[in-house]
């Protein structure tokens, strides 16, 4: 008989009452409205399952109030399903070794049963004990909820995962998970780090993802965001970059004051706000290998870069933050220095595009002592950096070429004026289009985007221009002239300058960027259609890779874990049963349209719980690397860890938030909202693909790739996606119809 299996185990159900307290009896009630929810959409789906079997494992002590209580509430609630004969029993299993079952009527049955055998109720030909997963604390068991987890649960489902499951039993995964959560019977030096960590992956994540990478950062880690491309307030070079280094530095203001509100999800529960601490004062230093990330406390200056030369520019006078207008003075006078280059400073930053360990050689050779160290300390201890970029930088509806462009530039410049170890660079185009390039292991990019966002509201709403352009405010007195740094570099200093430049170039050669403006429609026609706008756009990149590649993918796209303290990322994987059935069905001519928006909006479904999921600590991803890096540490090899961390993501997405600042109304100002921003492809042979849902009618996509991949093409691939979105459109509108 097929079953539907509805599980229940969350912690917002956790009850911690004593049985016949109006807390309990609210929440059972609760339970018991969510159970026949499920059932009624399950049932709205056509599906023929006779029997509902209900998962709860939380108090044995609400047994003896289920007994009295639960079948009257069941009853009530069970008037809201039109044919109560489609059900045959309804049960619920409720933890307890010392619970009897509890017959409550001829249709309702409560039994106990025993955690460590829970699965085995189900699938009789998996042995769970071989897995160990139930020998640890929460985040042990959070996986192997992940592994068989689903509101709407098919024993056939999982048939691939039961035979992949079952040829990798081998007692060492057990070993792994003890080594992770038993601190206490395994001491050791990995245990003294998680004891002293108060998030367990995120440490690891950062050194073993980020800092032990040997290969370039630009492209291949950092990240790059644009400027609201409808609205251009001042063509002064000199001046937009005075408003926005001052807003920038209004927003650390706030942040050491304390000012800067959380972001709340949905207004209640607000997010961990750890990352924020790195923004400013930060710089990755190279080692041979593994780097580091050095924050300061504070910092009163900037290194600026400008036609070949750097530049140190102290922010304070006699105490105070200058202000814009005197900024503006500052900046006009490095832009009109006519002085040379020193030899070799023009390409001094491609040491940090280049190489990571011919970085940190070159670093302890030749910068570790006298001129050379005063100015790389200079840099390094800015509270960022700022670019002038000797062009302009458009944006063309009518020629995408320019906006390309304008994505590559901020991406990677000509990969020797921005210093890419920086916690960010801001560039300043010849017209005062503007863009920064962020380094990634200190942060993720909603980070980012805030203080963008933030910047940009700044710069436009409350700053403000002259008519002429110019900042508005009169200077108070002559501020001081910045200060040039000095550097003595040698020939052989000069050639692994070269050096690195040739790699770099060789990199930032290779990439294949589009930046793709989508005006048909946005969130508005999503949230009409009732669809989440995230699951809406992850399913039209599924259809339109499908197209492009003729197949399908592993697909990895960012979910935030900031609900916990010091979470980072989870990965969702919107590759699924669920969305390759209604992608073939798109491409069946046989399917008919009904067949297609039913399959559409079961994977939509899917994919928005799964969401929820990862950013709940429910994801398996984090997890498994963990394991793997225990497997590291007792220098053992695990077959199952390689293959299951080994495949590619040839399509690798993320989406960049907005609105996480009340200072922009979007809807009064719908020109100030950024183009958002990118990243360079994951796999040699797949897309990096960033969007942002900028209005109610209007999407970016960045698209990444590689030229030299014969597989993929940018613009080939935006096509696809205009394509898929607009027969994603034809699908609800027939519907409707």
């Amino acid at each position: 008989m097929q079953k539907l299996i509805v599980e229940c185990d969350h912690p917002f159900l956790e009850i911690t009452g004593m049985p016949g307290t109006g807390k309990t009896y609210c929440l059972i009630l609760k339970m018991v409205r969510v159970f026949i929810e499920l059932w009624q959409l399950h049932k709205e789906q056509n599906h023929k399952e006779k029997e509902l079997i209900v998962v709860y494992n939380r108090n044995e002590r609400t047994i003896r109030f289920i007994k009295k209580m639960f079948q009257r509430l069941v009853e009530n609630q069970m008037s809201r399903i039109d044919d109560k004969k489609e059900i045959q029993k309804f049960i619920i299993f409720v933890g307890g070794q010392n619970c009897q079952d509890i017959d409550t009527g001829e249709n309702f049955v409560v039994h106990q049963y025993d955690t460590r055998t829970r699965f085995n109720i189900f699938f009789d030909d998996v042995n769970w004990d071989h897995f160990g997963l139930f020998y640890g604390e929460r985040p042990a068991k959070e996986m192997a909820y992940a592994i068989l987890r689903s509101n709407f649960c098919w024993y056939t489902s999982y048939r691939t995962m039961i035979i992949i499951m079952n040829q990798y039993r081998p007692k060492e995964i057990r070993v792994y998970q003890v080594h992770l959560t038993d601190s206490l019977r395994y001491p050791g030096s990995i245990h003294a780090v998680l004891n002293r960590s108060t998030n367990y992956v995120s440490d690891w994540w950062e050194e073993y993802v980020y800092l032990r990478g040997r290969s370039p950062i630009m492209v291949n880690s950092n990240f790059y965001g644009i400027d609201a491309i409808l609205r251009h307030p001042s063509s002064i070079q000199a001046t937009r970059a005075a408003n926005i280094v001052y807003s920038a530095m209004m927003f650390r203001r706030s942040l050491e004051r304390q000012e800067i509100q959380p972001i709340m999800v949905q207004n209640i529960v607000p997010l961990c706000s750890s990352q924020y601490e790195r923004i400013f004062n930060t710089t990755r230093i190279p080692g041979l290998e593994t780097d580091k990330i050095v924050h300061l406390p504070d910092s009163t200056h900037i290194a600026v870069f400008c036609n070949g030369k750097f530049w140190k520019v102290t922010l304070y006078h006699k105490g105070r933050l200058m202000k814009p207008a005197e900024l503006e003075i500052v900046f006009q006078k490095i832009l009109d220095d006519t002085s040379a280059p020193e030899k070799g400073e023009e390409k001094l930053a491609a040491l940090t595009a280049g190489e990571r360990t011919t970085w940190a050689r070159a670093r302890q050779q030749f910068f570790s002592k006298g001129m050379n160290k005063i100015s790389l300390d200079a840099i390094e201890k800015a509270a960022f950096f700022l670019s002038f970029d000797d062009e302009d930088y458009n944006y063309d509806p009518k020629d995408h070429s320019k906006l390309d462009h304008y994505g590559r530039v901020f991406l990677h410049g000509k990969g020797y004026d921005r210093w890419f170890d920086k916690s960010f660079t801001i560039c300043i185009g010849k017209n005062g289009k503007i863009g920064f390039n962020a380094e990634h292991s200190w942060a993720d990019a909603p980070i980012m985007g805030h203080v963008w966002e933030h910047t940009l509201a700044e710069d436009v709403l409350s700053l403000g221009y002259k008519s002429d352009g110019h900042c508005i405010g009169i200077p108070e007195f002559d501020p001081p002239s910045a200060s040039k740094l000095r550097w003595e570099l040698p020939d052989e200093c000069i050639q692994v300058i070269e050096k690195s430049n040739k790699v770099a170039q060789a990199l930032l050669n290779d990439v294949d960027l589009r930046l793709y403006v989508h005006d048909g429609y946005g969130k508005g026609l999503m949230k009409k259609f009732r669809v989440s706008p995230d699951a809406y756009i992850q399913m039209a990149l599924q259809l339109a890779y499908y197209r492009d590649a003729g197949k399908f993918n592993l697909t990895y796209e960012a979910s935030m874990t900031r609900l916990f303290k010091e979470g980072r990322t989870e990965t969702v994987r919107p590759c699924t049963i669920e969305s390759c059935a209604w992608v073939k069905a798109m491409e069946n001519p046989h399917s008919s349209s009904k067949e297609r928006f039913d399959l559409l909006r079961v994977a939509c479904q899917v994919h928005q719980r799964g969401y929820q999921d990862a950013m709940c600590g429910k994801g398996i991803d984090r997890h498994l690397f963990c394991l793997y890096v225990i497997t590291k540490y007792l220098e053992v090899d695990s077959p199952f860890l390689k293959e299951v961390l080994s495949e590619p993501w040839r399509l690798s997405t993320s989406q960049t938030p907005h609105g996480q600042t009340n200072k922009l109304d979007l809807n009064r100002h719908p020109d100030c909202i950024s183009a958002g921003g990118g990243f360079g492809p994951v796999a040699d042979d797949g897309y990096g693909v960033s969007y942002i849902v900028a209005g109610e009618n209007l999407i970016f996509f960045h698209i990444s790739a590689k030229k030299s991949s014969p597989e993929t093409d940018s613009d080939r691939f935006a096509r696809q996606i205009e394509r898929a979105l607009s027969d994603m459109r034809t699908i609800f509108e027939e519907k409707e119809k």
